[in-house]
């Protein structure tokens, strides 16, 4: 936290422009950078789906991934070649490749599984159990 309100103390208005994603980043490196961090995750969920700056996004987990051992990186993405190269420049220890069309049931029971779990909160079909059964079906169809 320490990093952040630094920044902005400084200048308030740090996340009000077009450079938001600079200063973000700035932020970040100074955190993974920081000698006093202990063990984080830190977790990127659809990389393939991020359209306004994922050059950028791509450019600063290729420099900071290998910046610490106590910070281990997530990052989910279809197979978009551009982001596989970006990626692999970061070096081979940088990497683990799974891909999840090698366990297609594993995925589909996986998605099932959470697409249940989001329905049986929605308060509205718990009393129909032919609309739930419907916008069950939806969501399993949209997801494959």
């Amino acid at each position: 936290m320490s990093h952040l309100r630094e920044r902005y103390d400084c200048h308030k208005g740090i996340f009000q422009d077009g450079s938001s994603f600079f200063a973000l980043s700035d932020i970040a490196g100074c955190m993974l950078r920081d000698p006093k961090l202990g063990r984080a995750f830190i977790v990127i969920d659809a990389l393939d789906e991020c359209e306004a700056s994922q050059d950028q996004l791509l450019n600063f987990i290729a420099q900071n991934i290998s910046v610490s051992r106590s910070v281990k990186w997530i990052v989910s993405s279809r197979n978009v070649l551009t982001i596989i190269d970006r990626l692999g420049q970061a070096g081979p220890e940088a990497q683990l490749h799974f891909d999840l069309a090698d366990n297609p049931s594993e995925v589909f029971q996986a998605v099932n599984a959470y697409i249940d779990d989001r329905i049986a909160k929605i308060q509205d079909l718990r009393t129909s159990p032919e609309l739930k059964k419907h916008v069950r079906d939806v969501m399993r169809e949209k997801a494959a």
